[in-house]
């Protein structure tokens, strides 16, 4: 599985919502991390993820 999403472009994953998604609702960039933001109970920081 890793294998096949390490070989994802953004502007592939764009092109792909165009095709499938209201114009309003696709992305206008795409990036990837490689670790999501934690508090100390786990929770993904949202507010963290969005300065990344």
């Amino acid at each position: 599985m890793f294998q096949t999403l390490a070989k994802l472009e953004p502007e592939a994953l764009i092109a792909f919502a165009r095709e499938r998604i209201t114009g309003f609702k696709v992305p206008m960039s795409i990036g990837f991390i490689d670790v999501l933001p934690h508090n100390p109970s786990g929770k993904i920081l949202a507010e963290n993820l969005r300065d990344t």
